[in-house]
């Protein structure tokens, strides 16, 4: 196309298409890279498709589908006589030509020697541009020079005597050594690193003068364009802040603009001058009516000390010393950091009243090759004590409230996300995007099969490694959390089986969750209605979790009601609940009721009370004595109170089956702790001795809770802690009681079986469905325990936060069973008041 406009005309007539280009320096030809053609020259396209063959190593690539036997090959086209000429061929790839300043050789890259599909020992390469020509090997290092997949172009010196590129580290180091500016010298072949700083080195430019060479330089939370002197190896930023430079153009006079962005600008073209940088039109214009935040920066303590950075994103009405709804977003990668760029999700979160907590856990780029390799062939430890660590911070720090946090990242973020969900239950949403958890089933999947080689070994050799690291799904129910699970339908990157298993997983255990499948979609969403339309997905589903469970933005939430919509009374069909409680009977109530202090003005304390069965009127609450409570709940902030439903009208509530109103009436500000239902199999609840049912059995064990433990061996008889033994109880026989459990802390197993998964009667996780994990003959208090063939009994809460429960009608309360563990769904009409 003509640089005035016109018509554009095309040049190249390669019938394998043309993947790369760059035009000589005289711009009369250009060196292309063109895969080989699908069939011969001349022959018919096929009426079907023909069947995929292939014998190679690596058979399938995102974007490009199933691999064959073709190859990507190097060609000269002359433009005047619109000839192409093939110059390299074989059983190998080649990328990123670039010709030298007098146009008698090309350079470019390309992996040679056995299967080149089984290593990354990229080396860059010489050849004049005719036929027949001899190709002289440039570079010898047993590693990555140039791995095209980062798409820096090599850059000739001005006398074609050096060629700057990026450099790897050893080929088992896969991404996680930083690529560093490496200079080759042409003649001898001579390369050296000017600068060896242990940070990122991309897309390098020799300046007009040959003294120095631009680069783009990753630090912690930023990329900057900047100068390395080739001879001294100073370093000079060219653009300073908080921002993230993504690319560059270099001029013959050294004229520089610049592409990138921060906090509040997307990507838009600047020029580089001695003042700074000059914007090229107004690329954001539109956005200058919108309400945007900026990021602040966070620094703090993972558990083991690690300083961790990271930032916190505040709604822009933000107001100091109030709580909100939390969001935890994690990085893809997983060696890739969270930068000062422009973020829509985050600005979008924001605008709807939720903060955004992000951190740069140990794996992450931007602080060199030991923090990055901390988590090599350990996913899923360190960096989950990471991003937990964050939360932790601005929940300590006043910013986000506790009982409102939701977690979500996509490609590795989703995949930590899940390793996030098979830790901590505290968490009331989560949102895995392309992501997996099941290893095994991805080797030969997707198209990481040498990495995995190289990082885990072979699953039939390392399947200890391999298991460990798929936790997430063989300890699927662990996991409480409700969950939203995305996908593209043709991803090879991260393809769909990973996160089709853990949803089915989820959904075969009761817990809420939902599968998005976005159709002819790669690894990169690019529909733009599919974009959108994941946006919305996100926001809806943090702002309300499925089947009808309460808003994560309105949990807790003084002053703020809850929609009719958004309480609905459960699924009538196709739900996939195991257990309903529609009928009447056998229902108990868990709840905080408070008094006023008289000791202090305006002050309340909680006291324990309990409705006796056939609930008469309000004066028939009594208070049951708190350390009877304690032992059996644990030692919390606050007493339990136990409000026992029945079916039968409520004299003083005047309303069948609300016996929550009775206790109202009293004046006491209580709070729903969770409910206990009779199951669908058969079973009832166990009632008290003397209404004629058979009390329970004589205790045989004290309480057994699992404290948040480091990883390693779960203690004789308590379970929980981080990877691989996590919240939900380990068996063996019971210690003495721990002190509270910290977070993750699950319900201790009765005396069976030792092991991390624990005995029949395995208690619940941590945070918020831990609190009374099960018994596993463990005796209970009559009317608020639940009996299962083989499972235990237990209770459970769900905190609420000191509200006022107004009512709740018959029938608007379910329970689901998962994995032995009562876990609360909550199906609620009720006001939220002050």
């Amino acid at each position: 196309m003509p640089a005035g406009g016109g018509e554009a005309r095309v040049l190249t007539k390669l019938p394998g298409g043309v993947d790369d280009f760059q035009w000589s320096p005289d711009s009369r030809r250009l060196a292309v890279i063109a895969s080989d053609p699908e069939r011969p020259a001349g022959a018919p396209k096929p009426k079907n498709p023909p069947p995929i063959v292939t014998a190679r190593w690596q058979f399938k690539k995102d974007v490009d589908g199933y691999l064959d036997a073709r190859r990507s090959h190097l060609y000269v086209h002359d433009v005047a006589r619109s000839e192409s000429m093939q110059i390299t061929s074989g059983d190998h790839d080649e990328a990123l030509p670039a010709w030298s300043p007098d146009g008698k050789q090309i350079a470019y890259v390309t992996r040679r020697g056995g299967e080149p599909d089984r290593h990354s020992n990229f080396d860059i390469y010489l050849v004049e541009p005719r036929a027949g020509a001899t190709e002289r090997r440039l570079t010898s290092f047993d590693g990555a020079d140039n791995d095209p997949d980062l798409e820096s172009p090599l850059s000739w010196s001005p006398d074609g005597r050096q060629i700057a590129f990026v450099q790897g580290g050893e080929d088992k180091w896969i991404y996680y050594a930083p690529h560093q500016l490496a200079i080759v010298d042409v003649a001898t072949g001579h390369t050296r690193l000017p600068a060896p700083i242990d940070r990122w080195f991309t897309q390098p430019r020799w300046s007009p003068d040959g003294r120095s060479v631009l680069a783009l330089i990753e630090q912690s939370r930023v990329i900057n364009l900047s100068r390395i002197e080739v001879a001294s190896g100073k370093v000079t930023p060219l653009t300073t802040g908080l921002r993230y430079d993504a690319g560059f153009a270099l001029s013959k006079q050294g004229r520089i603009v610049v592409l990138g962005g921060d906090d509040v600008t997307p990507y838009e073209l600047a020029a580089l001058e001695k003042g700074g940088l000059r914007p090229l039109g107004s690329h954001n214009e539109w956005l200058a009516r919108k309400k945007l935040v900026r990021f602040d920066d966070i620094r703090f303590r993972s558990a083991d000390g690690t300083t961790i950075d990271g930032f916190v994103v505040k709604p822009p009405d933000y107001v100091p010393g109030r709580r909100y709804p939390t969001i935890l977003r994690i990085h893809g990668g997983p060696v890739y950091q969270f930068s000062h760029e422009f973020m829509a999700d985050w600005q979008a979160y924001a605008a709807r009243g939720f903060v955004v907590v992000a951190a740069n856990p140990r794996g992450s780029s931007g602080r060199g090759f030991e923090f990055a390799k901390a988590i090599y062939a350990d996913w899923g430890n360190k960096d989950v004590q990471d991003v937990l660590a964050a939360v932790d911070h601005v929940v300590a720090a006043g910013i986000a409230d506790p009982d409102r946090l939701g977690v979500g990242g996509r490609s590795y973020g989703g995949i930590l996300t899940n390793y996030v969900i098979a830790s901590d239950a505290r968490f009331k949403a989560a949102v895995s995007g392309a992501g997996a958890s099941n290893w095994a089933a991805l080797y030969g999947h997707d198209m990481y099969s040498r990495e995995y080689e190289l990082e885990l070994g072979t699953p039939w050799a390392q399947r200890e490694a391999w298991d460990r690291v798929s936790y997430p799904f063989l300890h699927a129910d662990r996991i409480r959390t409700p969950t939203l699970f995305y996908c593209a339908e043709q991803d090879f990157n991260v393809p769909c089986n990973g996160s089709e298993q853990m949803y089915q997983a989820l959904r075969s255990l009761g817990v809420p969750s939902q599968l998005v499948v976005y159709p002819g979609e790669n690894h990169a969403l690019e529909v733009p209605s599919y974009l959108r339309h994941r946006l919305q997905t996100l926001l809806g589903w943090n702002e309300k979790v499925p089947a009808g469970e309460s808003r994560l933005a309105a949990i807790a939430r003084p002053g703020l009601p809850l929609r009719r919509s958004d309480v609905r009374a459960g699924e009538r069909g196709g739900g996939g609940w195991p257990h309903r409680a529609n009928r009447p009977g056998g229902r108990h109530l868990l709840v905080n009721i408070e008094e006023p202090d008289r000791r202090s003005a305006g002050g309340h304390h909680p006291r324990a009370f309990r409705l006796p069965p056939r609930c008469g009127t309000a004066g028939a609450l009594q208070r049951q004595g708190g350390p009877r409570l304690r032992r059996a709940r644990g030692r919390r902030a606050g007493l339990r109170a136990r409000l026992c439903g029945h079916h039968r009208a409520h004299r003083a509530g005047r309303a069948r089956g609300d016996a929550v109103r009775a206790a109202r009436l009293v004046g006491r500000r209580m709070q729903l702790e969770g409910v206990v239902t009779t199951p669908g199999g058969g079973t009832t609840p166990r009632r008290h001795p003397r209404r004629g049912r058979k009390p329970p059995p004589t205790p045989t064990a004290g309480p057994a809770r699992g404290g948040g433990t480091p990883r390693g061996p779960p203690p004789p008889g308590g379970g929980g802690g981080p990877p691989p033994f996590l919240p939900g109880g380990g068996g063996g026989a019971p210690p003495p009681p721990p002190p509270p459990p910290t977070r993750g802390g699950g319900g201790g197993g009765g005396p069976q079986a030792p092991g991390p998964r624990g005995g029949r009667g395995g208690g619940g996780g941590g945070r918020p469905f831990g609190g009374g994990g099960g018994g596993g003959g463990r005796r209970e208090r009559p009317g608020v325990h639940q009996q299962h063939p083989g499972r235990g009994r237990g209770h459970l809460r769900a905190g609420t936060a000191g509200t006022r429960v107004r009512s709740i009608p018959r029938g608007q309360v379910e329970c689901a069973r998962s994995g032995g563990v009562w876990h609360f769904h909550q199906r609620l009409r009720a006001v939220y008041g002050a």
